[in-house]
């Protein structure tokens, strides 16, 4: 066959769907026309995958943003030691994810996908996403709480990746709310539009090419969790990283629910969001 990208009867059985990059046919397939606007409201949709280069890319992405934690935050749990090197790290890391990741996510779009961003990634919000979000934050702080009642419990040594930045407002009260400010706007607006476009977007919807759908959802949030790996926590990120894992399988299910980023990016945002203002009101 010949002809531009794009779902078209499967050749093999043409009551399904397939996709056609130009060159070949995926392997996954649909039993419906995934671009049918029918599609988009029904619940746990028919995803436009995008092909495993796609899910390299962000492998590689997350691999990088691991790599800035690891050399960029060696001093993170002590704020008096902060050098100009970890500073410079940080101003890359929250680059890559304002820049690096959008750009990375718009050329998966027009290099593994049908070139239409909103539709590959799933960038489309709806009316239903905003109490879905509520409703996903209200789960992801339930998740939260009691995992790290059960590593408690269980005596796993606990620690968070806000443990430096308490740490900063009380050494700084005079700059606390100002530090507040930044971490605000950038724990509800850019972490969570970013990181759900990486791993909801790019990472689940490549690994959706390759695996099924409930597989794609577990994978993605275990590589969320690990993605957030404080190097100073030594065996504290096993109750970290147990939690932040459950919580981005929660993400990864409201993606595969809905079909779209909408309501993640919103019950990622309102969980950030209310952590950093219980965060600040703790050390006042």
């Amino acid at each position: 066959m010949t002809g531009a990208a794009g779902w078209y009867p499967d050749p093999t059985d043409p009551a399904r769907w397939a996709w056609w990059d130009g060159a070949h046919w995926s392997a996954t397939a649909s039993p419906g026309d995934p671009t049918d606007p029918a599609e988009e409201a029904r619940w746990f949709p028919r995803l436009r995958a995008l092909r495993w280069p796609a899910l390299v890319v962000a492998l590689t992405s997350t691999l990088l943003i691991v790599v800035m934690n690891v050399f960029g935050g060696g001093n993170e749990t002590d704020p008096s030691k902060v050098d100009a090197w970890t500073f410079v790290v940080g101003i890359g890391s929250l680059a890559f994810l304002g820049v690096g990741v959008p750009l990375l996510a718009w050329g998966s779009s027009h290099w593994f996908g049908s070139g239409r961003v909103t539709r590959d990634l799933g960038l489309r919000v709806r009316w239903i996403d905003l109490p879905l979000g509520v409703a996903g934050a209200v789960t992801l702080w339930g998740v939260s709480l009691g995992l790290t009642l059960l590593t408690e419990v269980v005596g796993l040594p606990q620690g968070s990746n806000t443990d430096a930045i308490a740490d900063q407002m009380r050494d700084n009260p005079e700059a606390a709310f100002v530090l507040f400010l930044l971490v605000l706007a950038t724990a509800a607006i850019l972490a969570p539009i970013s990181e759900e476009i990486l791993f909801r977007g790019m990472l689940y919807r490549g690994l959706v090419d390759k695996v099924p759908g409930w597989a794609a959802v577990v994978i993605q949030g275990v590589v969320f969790g690990c993605a957030h790996v404080i190097p100073n926590l030594g065996w504290a990120n096993v109750a970290l990283l147990t939690v932040l894992c459950s919580l981005g399988v929660c993400l990864g299910f409201l993606a595969r629910l809905t079909g779209r980023l909408g309501a993640c990016v919103i019950a990622h945002a309102l969980f950030n969001a209310s952590s950093v203002v219980l965060l600040y009101l703790s050390v006042r």
